[in-house]
């Protein structure tokens, strides 16, 4: 399975959240790939740090470097432009719109999240939902 990672998933594989895990295994495992874009990376840390989770954040994105079966997506112009029209026709965060246009562009449509905002996007088709 091919996946794009909000930032909420990895928020839930830090607290030992079960489907979060059995995901994160199925990728490190091959049996799955994973986009994450680099928009993702800001979420990460700063949320982590907050937690005081500063070892965490740097294991999980020396993981994220060293994979072949993770993918760091970076922000470019045209993903930026068409971030901007998610957001504004899905009324959500620029984040969210990176990860969303992330997922339609990479065809890594499946998106592991915990965040409804993604909810509207999936009952159009565009990407489709793995809550955590």
């Amino acid at each position: 399975m091919m996946y794009t990672a909000d930032t909420s998933f990895f928020i839930r594989l830090s607290e030992g959240a079960p489907k979060a895990i059995a995901l994160w295994h199925e990728i490190v495992e091959g049996k799955g790939k994973l986009a994450i874009p680099t928009a993702v990376l800001i979420e990460l840390k700063n949320r982590l740090l907050k937690r005081n989770l500063q070892e965490k954040a740097e294991e999980l994105i020396l993981i994220f470097e060293n994979s072949n079966k993770i993918v760091l997506v970076p922000l470019t112009t045209d993903l930026a432009k068409k971030a901007g029209s998610l957001s504004y026709t899905y009324n959500m965060t620029n984040f969210d719109a990176v990860i969303l246009a992330t997922a339609i562009e990479t065809c890594y449509k499946n998106v592991l999240t915990s965040d409804p905002t993604f909810e509207k996007a999936s009952k159009q088709g565009l990407i489709h939902l793995t809550t955590l």
